[in-house]
């Protein structure tokens, strides 16, 4: 009887402790949600690896409103995000060309969810002082679950690239360069 007793107490306290365990467990959760609140934006870390191919038509120049050279170039992409599933980037942007070589690239351009939810971004880099901005995209607004998103990627050290001379439709002469690697940087959704 004593046995049994006992048996019954520990079955009893068992359960006891699970049910305060599962309580603990769905306060912590509503806690989060909470927080979290609707409306609030939560920081995603964001790390893709990318496959960049960049098309420069080489025999094309123009001029900006300013008066300033540069060659417009286009941007496809493929990537695979935790947050995002395989996606692509597509951007149109403007290498500027100064007496002394490159000056510094812009673009604008949308990064596309396995889904079809899209966050555009704009990219900037100065080339004349590579280490003080090594080029980033900002990712401003969307559609779908990345309505009102924002955030960064910036390219990873130890990019791998790969350039190539071809021709496009017409016959003129482009350079193609390929870069592959991650970038990271931080989702707010």
């Amino acid at each position: 009887m004593n046995l049994l007793n006992f048996l019954n107490r520990q079955i009893v306290q068992t359960q006891k402790v699970t049910l305060a365990y599962i309580m603990f467990v769905m306060i912590s959760l509503s806690l989060i949600s909470v927080s979290a609140g609707p409306g609030k934006k939560i920081d995603k870390t964001l790390t893709m690896s990318v496959t960049e191919t960049i098309h420069f038509p080489l025999t094309v120049l123009l001029f900006d409103e300013y008066g300033r050279p540069y060659i417009p170039y286009t941007t496809t992409a493929t990537a695979q995000a935790r947050h995002l599933g395989k996606s692509s980037l597509a951007s149109v942007g403007r290498y500027y060309v100064g007496p002394f070589g490159p000056e510094s690239v812009d673009s604008v351009g949308e990064l596309v969810a396995a889904n079809g939810d899209v966050i555009p971004f704009d990219y900037a880099e100065d080339l004349l002082n590579a280490e003080d901005n090594d080029g980033v995209l900002v990712l401003s607004g969307g559609s779908g679950r990345f309505e009102n998103a924002e955030g960064f990627l910036r390219w990873d050290a130890g990019m791998e690239t790969e350039t190539m001379n071809s021709v496009d439709e017409a016959g003129a002469p482009i350079l193609i360069i390929i870069n592959r690697g991650t970038m990271s940087g931080i989702l707010r959704y």
